[in-house]
């Protein structure tokens, strides 16, 4: 025998038990077959809740002022009190601590002296 049948004659050997085990695992079905279900999952769709329709409300038009708003004063004094600060007295008056500084000509100074006015 040649070399090529010998290694013919191995590989047929090696191969048929290899295609017998594999035989021997197949299901055998019998009657109709039918697809198994899908992988795949499903979403069902759901319902999303909806707000009931309110109509919308009627628009008023904004009046006009028919006087323009008070002015506020053109300037207050204040005589500065002993355990007065510039920032209380900021907040005080409701303005901001450099518009006080600079009404006052004081630079970027925050110290008050008592009985500054």
């Amino acid at each position: 025998m040649s070399k090529h049948t010998v290694s013919l004659v191995i590989l047929i050997a090696l191969s048929l038990p290899l295609l017998l085990l594999a035989s021997c695992g197949a299901e055998v079905v019998e009657g109709p077959v039918t697809p198994a279900a899908s992988a795949t999952p499903s979403v069902a769709p759901t319902h999303t809740p909806t707000l009931p329709h309110t109509p919308p409300s009627p628009t008023e038009p904004t009046p006009t002022p028919t006087e323009p708003p008070p002015a506020r004063s053109a300037s207050v004094t204040h005589t500065v009190q002993p355990g007065d600060t510039l920032l209380d007295l900021a907040m005080e008056y409701d303005v901001p601590m450099a518009a006080l500084q600079l009404q006052n000509e004081m630079g970027d100074s925050t110290i008050v002296q008592v009985g500054q006015v």
